[in-house]
């Protein structure tokens, strides 16, 4: 490859959406139609469309191929369901590489079983280049993408399960709220595809705070799987003379607290030694404390569940 061509090529690169390339972005750097043919001879570009070309390098990452699609499918395209999902960091997508889904208004040169005609809910959002829908329609599309369970330790999660781990998310990180997200399911048709799964979250989810991990929206899961009563989360703990003593992750009836443990949880090894003091003032106020792990989820939450339902008969 000549200097000048090479020099020319890595300017549409640093300047394109992880390295997709429309023929416009090539003119607009000065490489000719027989440059590009012979950079997609060599190897240095693909040809991923109709003038839609991709750099070599992110031609084999995930990245690159949702914006290949996004870029393919027109300028009004937005990643969409898992993907847009694992963009926004939601829990339960943040760990896979998810078959990149687009949404379009009209049909469009790119056509698929991953490329989906429908409408629009709010605005997209610009993530690294990428145009992602927005955290609302991404949960409501979860729901109808989210057909087969997703294994999660001993259980099996359900769609409701999983769009709960990323709404959950959400909602702790302040990138939507309860009241919108009502809005939202009220202001749809319910015959809208992924609708139902997300009214049916919603109307379990109890009043107030969010869970604020992965860990502690699945126990919550547990929980309520579990037939629990009377259990209430993120609840603020005061001593006899008012004074603050913790926050705790979820308080059973009156005096049984079930608490996220371990390194991974904390984060580091300051934040569980602060517990366990919280632990042990806790214990003085005669309360008793049930830590719980993700190695309790996954060999089976069974016997975290028989021991909070003993501590609640003795305490009847």
């Amino acid at each position: 490859m000549q200097n000048a061509t090479r020099r020319r090529l890595d300017h549409a690169v640093t300047q394109s959406t992880h390295g997709v390339l429309t023929i416009r972005d090539l003119d607009a750097v000065g490489l000719e139609r027989h440059a590009v043919s012979r950079l997609v001879r060599d190897g240095h570009l693909a040809q991923a469309g109709t003038h839609v070309y991709v750099e070599h390098m992110a031609n084999n990452n995930w990245m690159g191929a949702c914006a290949t699609l996004v870029v393919r499918c027109g300028p009004e395209a937005m990643l969409s369901r898992q993907a847009a999902a694992r963009l926004w960091a939601l829990d339960g997508f943040t760990d896979i590489e998810p078959t990149p889904h687009v949404n379009v208004r009209v049909a469009s040169g790119a056509r698929g079983q991953t490329v989906h005609r429908v409408p629009q809910l709010g605005a997209p959002v610009l993530f690294e280049g990428l145009r992602v829908t927005s955290v609302g329609q991404t949960l409501v599309e979860l729901g109808a993408e989210l057909g087969t369970a997703r294994t999660s330790g001993s259980r099996v999660l359900s769609a409701a399960d999983r769009v709960e781990l990323a709404l959950e998310c959400a909602i702790h990180r302040k990138l939507i709220t309860v009241e919108d997200l009502q809005h939202l399911v009220a202001s749809l048709p319910a015959r809208r595809a992924g609708l139902p799964v997300l009214a049916k979250v919603l109307a379990r989810r109890p009043i107030g705070p969010p869970t604020e991990s992965w860990m502690e929206t699945r126990w919550a899961q547990e929980l309520r799987r579990g037939a629990i009563p009377n259990v209430r989360r993120q609840v603020e703990i005061f001593d006899a003379y008012g004074r603050f003593i913790a926050r705790v992750d979820f308080l059973i009836g009156d005096n049984v607290i079930l608490e996220a443990d371990g390194f991974e949880h904390h984060g580091n090894r300051a934040a569980f030694d602060r517990d366990r003091q919280r632990w042990r003032e806790l214990q003085a106020l005669g309360y008793v404390v049930v830590p719980v792990t993700t190695r309790d989820l996954q060999y089976g939450p069974e016997a975290i569940l028989r021991q909070i339902r003993s501590l609640l008969a003795k305490r009847a």
